[in-house]
């Protein structure tokens, strides 16, 4: 009894380590998930920011936001339960969901690995199956089943990735399709602020052009008015000025976009479809090489899936922890994405510019830059009509033809700018980049993966712990009752061989290697049952116990 009881210490190990990692996992949870329940909900921490005094964010409001987190959002901000911050220690935090799951999988497969190799040292803690046992054939069936019932789990969770690969195809087709348009506005912004500023300094030229020419001029009028038209010079001035500064505000900006572009087909499709197909190939190859050894009865096949399984297993938990950390950090950033990515900008230009155009309230510093832009032109075209009205003849020269024909110019890429700049028309595009193709589509890819790979990886572990008690099924041979001993039973002892067992002794039948060798073991008869175990691979048997010949 004692060695039995030291027999199933490695199994009863391995199943307690495999429910306390389930186990504290889902403490860890729920932890997060009673955290959550307390604290006010995100519509009430931006309720509560909007009306604080002291905050940045008071004048912030963004009605026309009609985004609601989904289901895995809210799963995956129970990992943390706290609200999005970009500092160290929101970031600290929300480490400790990828570190406590790879620690408990980095414990669970050291003791793995620790009672394979007491189970070399010790004979006691092998785990062999009794033949002696009256639950024998129970027990190996009730081992069968869990075993073919993990394969089935490997099989069927790890397919759960490609549900979350299709939803990241679809975030990263809305993300490239959004990005496509953020290009071409980009670009046609960062052209029409090149020919503002160009025009800008053309009309500075032209101007120094005029004052050269009424200064020359033989009328003393044209002379006066070579000082007068100062306020015209300020306003080219202030306009050029101006110019440059939204022509470098804009003029990286394409370029940008298509290092986003770069960046999203980089990670978010080269490498995430190596590490998506090779750990779903092995999963994959793991499974079937288990449920192969089994249906054969392979020990060496199934030692060899079990080495693969541990090594798929390592890989598991080591590329858990980025997908868990993008889990909790996406999860908490997209409970409310815009009011995170407001909060979050660096304060002045470009949280207000971020401010202005997921809302449309308040002010733009680009359309800042115009509207100053503007100002200066119209303060140019209304010195230079009263120049050409108070002085026709002085105006009636080139320059004065070339300074209204800029002006002309500036008017119609101003309005290029503006109506390229239209709030509700960006708003739109950043809520498909953000609301749709990020925080709905491509989270939702990355939850279903990273779920697939938790639930794969502890199925994996369980079939692990199973299939090292599976296969010491296959070399063990079971003494049952002869035909010849039944006779003997019913006191007909004609016919025996005199060189038969005698009464008592019963001839031992390889049950299942009989099988395997194509044999066919007799009938045994359940009412003068007689076994014993013997272990092919220990190679030892009862004395006075010998194979049918």
């Amino acid at each position: 009894m004692r060695i039995s009881l030291l027999k199933s210490v490695p199994v009863v190990l391995f199943v307690c380590l495999s429910a306390l990692t389930l186990l504290l996992t889902v403490d860890h949870v729920l932890d997060a998930v009673d955290g959550g329940l307390r604290s006010p909900s995100p519509s009430a921490v931006v309720e509560r920011s909007l009306s604080s005094a002291d905050d940045d964010l008071a004048n912030y409001d963004n009605p026309s936001d009609s985004y609601s987190a989904s289901m895995q959002v809210r799963y995956g901000h129970m990992l943390t339960g706290r609200d999005f911050e970009a500092n160290r220690a929101y970031v600290e935090r929300a480490l400790y969901a990828p570190v406590v799951i790879f620690g408990l999988g980095a414990l669970a497969i050291v003791f793995y690995l620790c009672g394979l190799l007491w189970r070399c040292c010790c004979e006691c803690c092998r785990c062999l199956p009794d033949a002696q046992d009256a639950q024998y054939d129970y027990k190996r069936t009730t081992n069968t089943v869990c075993f073919y019932l993990f394969v089935l789990c490997v099989l069927l969770f790890d397919q759960l990735v490609f549900v979350g690969n299709t939803e990241i195809d679809k975030g990263v087709t809305t993300l490239h399709g959004s990005l496509d348009d953020i290009h071409a506005l980009t670009f046609d912004v960062a052209t029409d602020a090149a020919t503002l500023l160009a025009t800008g300094n053309a009309m500075t030229t032209q101007y120094a052009a005029l004052k050269t020419q009424l200064q020359s001029s033989s009328d003393p009028t044209c002379n006066a008015y070579a000082n007068q038209l100062g306020s015209a010079q300020s306003s080219i001035a202030s306009f050029t000025s101006t110019m440059t500064s939204l022509h470098k505000a804009v003029r990286r900006l394409p370029g940008r976009v298509l290092d986003v572009q770069d960046l999203l087909d980089q990670y978010a499709m080269q490498y995430r479809q190596i590490g998506i197909y090779v750990i779903w190939g092995l999963a994959i190859v793991c499974g079937l090489l288990f449920f192969a050894a089994k249906v054969v009865e392979s020990m060496a096949t199934m030692k060899a899936a079990v080495t693969l399984g541990v090594l798929t297993f390592v890989l598991y938990l080591l590329l858990g922890v980025p997908w868990v950390l993008l889990a909790s950090l996406g999860g908490d950033f997209c409970m409310a994405p815009t009011y995170n990515l407001v909060r979050a900008a660096p304060g002045g230009d470009v949280r207000n510019m971020l401010r202005f155009y997921t809302s449309c309230v308040g002010n733009s510093t680009i359309d800042g830059y115009v509207d100053d832009g503007a100002d200066g032109i119209r303060s140019l075209n209304a010195t230079l009509n009263s120049f050409r009205a108070a002085a026709p003849n002085c105006a009636n020269v080139a320059e004065v033809g070339d300074l209204f024909a800029s002006v002309r110019t500036v008017n119609v890429t101003i309005g290029s700018v503006l109506d390229t700049l239209d709030c509700p028309n960006i708003r739109s595009i950043y809520f498909d980049v953000v609301n749709t193709g990020l925080c709905s589509q491509l989270y939702t890819g990355v939850f279903y993966i990273w779920g697939s790979q938790l639930v794969t990886s502890f199925c994996l572990f369980a079939l692990l712990v199973v299939a090292v008690v599976t296969y010491q099924y296959f070399d063990v041979a079971r003494v049952v009752p002869t035909a010849d001993d039944d006779e003997d039973d019913d006191g007909g002892g004609g016919g025996r061989d005199s060189r038969a067992s005698p009464r008592g002794s019963p001839r031992m039948e390889l049950v299942d290697l009989a099988e395997e060798h194509g044999l066919k073991p007799r009938a045994k008869d359940d009412g003068d049952h007689h076994s014993a175990q013997a272990y092919a691979s220990v190679g030892y048997f009862d004395t006075g116990l010998s194979p049918r010949s």
